[in-house]
């Protein structure tokens, strides 16, 4: 076997866990910036997710293996992304607040009842009763136990938004309550997906103060 057949599946067997390891470092990376709420809320969500069928199973390995042979730029690039991506400082009351998802897409105060009953959940099978929230109901409890004295429940709704030059999506929907005392948000909960009855026609209100 020649000598440069050995490099090269040295290099490739580098990226295996160069990759790996440049995931988890995006990953820390990531879960650092957000709050601590909204990583727990992830983690439950996650842990609710169906196991990837073997077609997702078969396309990541896919993508996987073409970004061997370029792996060092490949994880360089990420890394750098990750870094440059500005976090709100922490000095700054604004800026905390620009770190929450709901910043600036208020849609309408709520009431706790309101919204368990907008997100109540049927099982089609009728193999469990029905809930508020589905199998997110002991976070949302959670979550209610944040509020503070004075504090208002608010629904808010982040819309999906696509570059004007091309189809890919730059902004993901997302939905979810959070409280908001005196103008500025305490705390979130984020939802996946789309809203079964979605929120009122009153006017976006802006976060102000």
């Amino acid at each position: 076997m020649s000598s440069v057949l050995l490099w090269a599946l040295a290099f490739i067997a580098l990226g295996i866990p160069g990759l790996a390891l440049t995931r988890l470092i995006v990953q820390a990376i990531e879960r650092q910036r957000r709050t601590e709420f909204v990583n727990n809320m992830m983690d439950a969500i996650r842990k609710e997710q169906p196991k990837p069928g073997v077609r997702k199973r078969l396309s990541r390995m896919g993508k996987f293996a073409l970004l061997l042979p370029i792996w060092p730029i490949a994880a360089a690039a990420v890394l750098v992304d990750a870094i440059r991506t500005p976090r709100a400082s922490p000095r700054y009351e604004h800026d905390e607040q620009t770190e929450f998802i709901a910043y600036g897409h208020l849609k309408e105060r709520v009431s706790v009842q309101e919204a368990e009953n907008r997100e109540t959940i049927v099982d089609p099978r009728g193999e469990r009763p029905p809930e508020p929230f589905g199998h997110l109901w002991e976070t949302w409890q959670r979550f209610l136990q944040t509020s503070e004295p004075g504090a208002e429940l608010w629904g808010y709704e982040v819309p999906m938004e696509h570059s004007k030059k091309s189809r890919i999506m730059i902004t993901p929907y997302s939905r979810g309550y959070c409280w908001v005392q005196e103008g500025k948000i305490l705390h979130e909960f984020p939802i996946e997906g789309y809203a079964a009855k979605p929120f009122g026609s009153r006017p976006t209100q802006e976060l102000h103060g």
